[in-house]
């Protein structure tokens, strides 16, 4: 069977990379039942696709890519740089892929739940385009209602009706409809799975992901009927789902036994849920706590349900696993829904190296090194010695040039020196044509000639101490007390105040464009997420697109300064 998938999917993959969106709508009726009526799904059949679904779904939705967004935000990798013990400048600076791939499942479901977990992560990462693929139905419309709500609400427009292989071979590759993607994230039947491992390397990928997993650990405090629910649950995903029960104490494996029997009986989907019992359930009675902390790292499962006494206390023996859930009242179904970490995990025992779909994984790492000539005579002999060591003559060579100062290089201000000089000026100084004052000084020959072309012209002066009326202003229309209002008399300085007073690592600021370059460069200096609300063709502010920014994103602060 695999070796069938195999050859399947590489002819999938072929005829794609040959025939492009030709191959696409064939495909599309070979396996979905009808062709596409377009490729791509229409900016307004998304654009009204919420008002064609249940608005509790919508309004549980949206809270949901709230919670999903503010979890996100708090696992962002964050940018830093030191000055080693021998002084050079070293750090790490994290940016976002230019361009990924969702791949939404769809067939006999829609999973709304599938956009959340991977939108929101792609933005908060700062993924300039994301795309959404997800099969059409047999009508050639579709996605379902659901799952183009989902892409609306979180500000997708660029959703394709694509599925199976060949909807990853699309976004690998490219076509005259699709866009090639750098990196393709999602979950997706076997054939999906295939075609991620045949392209991995062409195209980044997320994870292989094989059949869903679940581990409970129960001892004799647990209620039987919610460990029993709780397996079921897992079940019911699929036939090929791996479930397993690790009871400690007498007793506990056959009243979840006699539990899960009688829970079966009523679910809607039965037959699903016994065909993986039968198929992929294990049951087993340890000794002891020690005993199955051992059994689930052996597992190293997707997912891992603790309802023992003192589930606080037995996470710290374990070692692998996806996904944790403490206690009773900790449903592992809560984690596919959106109470905040992503339900995209490790599966087939990858958990012993590999972790939940993050933020970091829609992002990269470039590392930054400045040496000055002290620093290089320091640390240089060390790297030419393993350098000759090597045979890499010219590489010692490009280190000793330098040592031994055969390259002279203008001296300049370091980025600390500059930095350094951004203060608030003394308030007696004679003249400030602005209060951005560089380290070093103007000559002399630059002053003469400014001198020469301003000596006919007025001096606008800019004043020298915040207005005690504007404060005062502001405060009563906002009915604030006046020592809550900041203002000063420099753009640069009351940004910096307010970015790092008020933005954590991973918040999110909401800004104009075009606009000021520093409202990024302080975003990124404290690690923020910084967003861009463009500008309307009539350089006004577009309401509806703040709007759907702000409900969007939930921004931490909002700067609509511009020029």
């Amino acid at each position: 069977m695999k070796d069938d998938v195999s050859q399947s999917v590489s002819a999938i993959i072929e005829s794609v990379r040959r025939d492009g969106d030709a191959a696409l709508l064939d495909l599309a009726e070979r396996f979905d039942g009808a062709r596409p009526l377009s490729l791509r799904v229409p900016a307004e059949e998304i654009a009204s696709a919420p008002g064609k679904v249940d608005q509790a779904f919508l309004a549980a939705f949206e809270r949901a890519a709230g919670r999903i967004r503010d979890f996100h935000r708090r696992a962002m990798p964050r940018s830093w740089r030191q000055i080693s013990a021998e002084g050079a400048l070293l750090g790490e600076r994290w940016t976002p892929i230019d361009r990924v791939g969702l791949y939404v499942p769809g067939g006999q479901a829609s999973y709304p739940s599938t956009v959340a977990m991977t939108v929101v992560p792609a933005q908060v990462a700062g993924v300039p385009e994301v795309i959404v693929a997800s099969p059409a139905g047999p009508d050639g419309l579709g996605p379902a209602p659901e799952v183009l709500a989902a892409a609306a609400v979180l500000g997708v427009d660029h959703v394709y009706r694509v599925g199976g292989a060949q909807a990853i071979a699309a976004m690998a590759f490219g076509t005259d409809t699709v866009p090639r993607v750098d990196k393709l994230f999602g979950p997706g039947n076997r054939f999906v799975e295939e075609a991620k491992r045949q392209l991995s390397g062409s195209v980044g990928i997320d994870m292989l992901a094989g059949p869903s997993e679940l581990v409970v650990v129960a001892d004799a405090t647990a209620d039987p009927k919610l460990v029993a629910v709780d397996l079921a649950a897992q079940a019911e995903h699929d036939a090929s789902t791996q479930v397993t029960l690790l009871a400690v104490g007498e007793g506990v494996e056959t009243a979840v036994r006699l539990a899960l029997d009688r829970l079966v009986e009523t679910q809607p989907r039965r037959a699903v849920i016994l065909e993986a019992l039968e198929r992929g359930a294990r049951f087993e009675t340890l000794a002891s706590l020690d005993a199955a902390a051992s059994r689930c790292d052996q597992v190293a499962p997707e997912h891992l349900s603790l309802q023992v006494a003192d589930p606080e206390s037995f996470v710290g023996r374990v070692r692998h696993a996806g996904a944790v859930f403490l206690g009773p009242f900790s449903p592992v179904a809560i984690g596919d829904y959106g109470v905040g970490p992503n339900h995209v995990l490790p599966t087939g025992g990858t958990a012993r190296f590999a972790s939940a779909l993050s933020t970091a994984d829609f992002m990269k790492r470039q590392t930054v090194v400045r040496l000055d000539a002290d620093t290089l005579a320091r640390v240089g002999p060390d790297a030419e010695t393993v350098a000759m060591a090597e045979g890499l003559h010219a590489h010692a060579e490009s280190i000793r040039l330098r040592a031994v100062g055969a390259i002279s290089t203008a001296a300049a201000p370091s980025p600390e020196q500059a930095d350094e000089a951004y203060v608030e000026p003394p308030w007696d100084a004679p003249v400030k044509l602005n209060q951005n004052e560089a380290p070093g000084d103007v000559p002399d020959d630059v002053k003469d000639e400014i001198l020469r072309e301003l000596r006919d012209l007025s001096w606008n002066r800019y004043p020298q101490r915040p207005q005690r009326q504007l404060v005062d202003a502001i405060a009563d229309h906002h009915g604030w007390p006046a020592a809550g209002v900041l203002a000063t008399g420099g753009g640069n300085l009351l940004l910096r105040w307010l970015y790092e007073a008020l933005l954590p690592p991973g918040a999110c600021v909401l800004a104009p464009a075009p606009s000021f370059g520093l409202y990024s460069i302080y975003a990124e200096a404290v690690a923020a997420h910084h967003v861009e609300v463009a500008f309307d063709e009539s350089m006004g502010y577009d309401l509806d697109a703040w709007e759907r920014a702000l409900v969007r994103e939930q921004p931490t602060l909002v700067v609509l300064g511009a020029p």
